[in-house]
């Protein structure tokens, strides 16, 4: 019998290697597609700018907030001259559906109308996209204190607004808010949304899937928002340390805690 030469040997040496080699790669690409990493990439804006976006959001609740708390804050003390958002600020179709929304917060349907003063805390959760277009997955609680009707002493109460997937687009050096969505459907009327419907998703104005939440907030997310924060010359938008400040109060004394500028 004749036995294979060292050069054929070595050939089909080489060729189950190269094949077995070229077999690995494919499944490891496989693999990489369907399983996509989780992390998220390194944050680049920057404070300046996460300080604009946080500002126009503090400025979209405000103007919610504070016909909420007041059917006539051009004569409320403690609501007049809270900084609301422009129309130019916003585009069209969210302009439109603000100008919607206040206007039936208005007739006093969803507020209390014997509510005096409020504040805002917002916190990033995630940033999910950025580029061109920044996408900020933003939790807000606003703090009232008011008077019910039964007449009984002034009541401090927090309404958890949510988390809202707020859209900005570059305008010039700055920033325009283009949309704000809920990022999942509620289930009670909310006090902020008076035209979101109980369970209502996939529309303009809920995500069509509630997205999965960070279990806690990247460190790096945290400083860049608290950052960002200290920069925001509004006493109606408290940072978190107030908000720790006023839930320790609670019961304890009958004023709202608002910085002061």
């Amino acid at each position: 019998m004749k036995l294979p030469s060292k050069k054929r040997i070595a050939i089909a040496a080489f060729t189950i290697a190269a094949l077995v080699l070229i077999t690995l790669v494919v499944v490891l690409v496989a693999v990489g597609t369907t399983h996509k990493p989780t992390h998220r990439p390194k944050v680049t804006i920057s404070v300046d700018d996460l300080a604009e976006m946080k500002t126009l959001v503090h400025k979209y609740l405000n103007e919610r907030n504070r016909v909420a708390v007041s059917h006539d804050p051009q004569s409320n003390p403690n609501v007049d001259g809270a900084p609301v958002i422009d129309p130019s600020e916003m585009s069209p179709e969210l302009a439109a559906r603000q100008k919607e929304d206040v206007k039936k917060l208005r007739t006093g349907i969803y507020g209390y109308p014997f509510t005096d003063d409020f504040a805002t805390f917002t916190q990033v959760l995630d940033i999910p996209q950025q580029g061109a277009d920044v996408v900020l997955d933003i939790a807000d609680t606003s703090f009232y204190h008011y008077i019910p009707a039964n007449n009984d002493p002034a009541v401090q109460y927090f309404n958890d607004g949510g988390e809202r997937y707020y859209t900005f687009a570059r305008k010039g050096n700055g920033w325009r808010l283009t949309d704000a969505k809920m990022a999942g459907a509620i289930i009670e009327p909310n006090l902020l949304e008076p035209s979101i419907k109980p369970n209502e998703k996939g529309t303009p104005r809920v995500l069509a899937e509630t997205p999965e939440w960070p279990a806690t907030v990247p460190k790096e997310i945290k400083r860049l928002d608290q950052a960002a924060t200290e920069k925001i010359k509004n006493k109606w938008a408290i940072d978190e340390k107030a908000v720790r400040a006023f839930e320790a109060a609670r019961g304890e004394s009958n004023s709202l805690i608002i910085p002061s500028d």
